[in-house]
């Protein structure tokens, strides 16, 4: 409906083209085609993701702007033309009355692109109001986010330093899909967040799992090593010294064992 309707905008606009300055008339087109391009990136970000974007609503809103002032100088143009023509009228006097029945077309085809336009500012408003959650069943209830979706929001607050919700993230995605391929890695970042947190005996709890519950992932060097450097926050470095050797003992291969030993060289347990 929406295509439709912008569509249709662009129909309106094009009849200017001969009754008034083609400059003018590039410029509505272009800014009503990149007006297409935004609502349609926008519907597209609300049903892939549930957010409306800042960013382009910003963006709607100043081509909206533009094309509003692009209208008034258009009307402008026409008036001026026609306080020219009346000026002389002797000359031209055949084609004022066209002239005049020709603005009077353009008011009222913007009056209804206003209108439009009205319509357009309302369904953002309405948009940026009511935003979609990530959906609800027959019976009314929410229905449950998928796993990668749960995983890449708990991920995205991790990266973001929020430590204390990407904690609460990954313990709800565990609980939810505990035997999926990204579970060690959730577990994990649930130490990785403590960890960062300064809370490192917490952190080797929670890098104790990784290794407990997912011994064959892909995130049990890192665990093990994490558990190290934890250990040498807390002053304990006969605990450390035993995780870092660990690592090189059962990953010597892994990029954690190079670090590892560099580790061990720094505190004199291996030559260099």
């Amino acid at each position: 409906m929406k295509k439709i309707f912008l569509f249709g905008l662009i129909f309106i606009f094009a009849s200017y083209l001969f009754a008034g300055n083609k400059e003018h008339f590039v410029k509505i087109e272009s800014s009503l085609m990149t007006l297409q391009n935004q609502v349609q990136m926008l519907q597209n970000s609300v049903v892939k993701s549930g957010t409306t974007s800042e960013t382009l609503l910003k963006q709607i809103i100043d081509t909206l702007s533009k094309i509003t002032i692009t209208l008034n100088e258009v009307v402008s143009s026409k008036e001026d033309q026609s306080k020219n023509i009346n000026e002389n009228f002797d000359e031209i006097a055949g084609d004022i009355a066209d002239l005049n029945h020709k603005i009077s077309n353009i008011n009222a085809r913007l009056s209804k692109v206003e209108h439009g336009l009205a319509e357009i500012k309302g369904l953002i408003l309405s948009m940026k109001m009511h935003k979609p959650t990530e959906g609800t069943g027959v019976d009314g209830k929410p229905l449950p986010l998928s796993p990668d979706k749960l995983y890449a929001m708990a991920y995205n607050d991790y990266l973001q330093g929020n430590y204390e919700l990407a904690i609460q993230g990954f313990l709800d995605y565990l609980s939810k899909y505990g035997d999926t391929e990204y579970a060690d890695n959730a577990q994990y970042y649930i130490g990785d967040s403590l960890f960062n947190q300064k809370r490192y005996n917490d952190a080797i709890e929670a890098f104790n799992k990784v290794v407990t519950n997912y011994p064959n992932g892909d995130k049990a060097p890192a665990a093990i090593l994490k558990s190290g450097l934890a250990y040498m926050e807390l002053s304990d470095t006969k605990s450390a010294i035993e995780m870092f050797k660990k690592v090189v003992k059962k990953y010597p291969k892994s990029a954690e064992a190079k670090i590892a030993l560099q580790q061990l060289e720094i505190l004199g347990v291996v030559k260099k």
